[in-house]
């Protein structure tokens, strides 16, 4: 049920309530009746939460791990598969964060 946010949890529920009286009267079989409850944790808007300090961080940091080992990832690819010689000091750190060798290493 889509309705504009000035409207609050309690006059929905009064409207509906009130729907459901006109029901509950039409069906007076004593069969059933039909009750709402509207809770406040129901209500969503399309506003979104803005991101603090510490959560814009956390994003890049993660963002810059994840962008780290792809590039490592692709660099350690093209470097096993071009020669079978000795990586050097600079290959084998590179490969620490490859998610290629890391993945066949833990396998």
């Amino acid at each position: 049920l889509c309705l504009p946010s000035t409207c609050s949890t309690q006059t929905l529920e009064h409207s509906l309530a009130a729907v459901a009286h006109d029901v509950n009267y039409f069906t007076s079989s004593g069969n059933f009746t039909i009750e709402f409850t509207v809770n406040g944790s129901d209500c969503h808007t399309n506003v979104r939460p803005s991101l603090n300090t510490t959560e814009v961080l956390g994003i890049m940091v993660t963002l810059g791990f994840v962008i780290i080992v792809i590039i490592c990832t692709t660099v350690d690819l093209a470097v096993n598969y071009e020669t079978s010689r000795e990586p050097s000091k600079c290959e084998r750190a590179i490969v620490a964060f490859s998610l290629y060798t890391n993945v066949k290493r833990l396998l």
